[in-house]
């Protein structure tokens, strides 16, 4: 499924929607290059698990934040990880449990493979302002995301 954001406001709203629909034990893939709206879309999914009183940055330096709640969230970023025993030292798949949802910046970084996501988003490049993010749900639960988030083709150019 593809969406095309006209605007970081669009990007954001769809972040926003995908946070509320999150559960714990979510890990989300985001690939895309730099300034393709990755940690944007994060905003959006911090502020749709009502996390929006803290400022979400991109943890490039410190690889990984946390931002408790009822449903805390993990927000990792591999940009500047490029050697396989930092990788292993952070331990990613000993993050993902029933209490956090998890999103992983530079996700094609890991060598967990495809199964790992729940859902992967590609963001590519449009023009200036837009940008196409490509969603692939992974397992039923993957499935079950991409179905709730079809239903967003009305807010969105909408390409399948």
């Amino acid at each position: 499924m593809t969406f095309t954001s006209r605007s970081p406001d669009e990007t954001r709203r769809l972040g926003r929607r995908l946070g509320r629909l999150l559960q714990g034990g979510d890990v989300v893939g985001l690939v895309g290059e730099l300034g393709t709206g990755k940690t944007l879309l994060v905003r959006g999914i911090a502020e749709g698990m009502g996390l929006s009183g803290r400022c979400v940055a991109s943890p490039t330096f410190v690889l990984l934040r946390e931002y408790p709640g009822p449903l805390s969230l993990y927000h990792l970023d591999l940009y500047r990880v490029d050697d396989a025993a930092a990788l292993a030292d952070l331990d990613v798949e000993a993050l993902v449990d029933q209490r956090h949802a998890v999103v992983v910046e530079w996700a094609e970084r890991l060598s967990l493979g495809p199964g790992f996501f729940t859902l992967s988003i590609t963001l590519r490049h449009r023009g200036p302002e837009e940008r196409d993010l490509e969603l692939e749900g992974h397992g039923a639960r993957g499935d079950q995301l991409l179905a709730s988030l079809a239903g967003m083709g009305e807010e969105f150019s909408h390409a399948g």
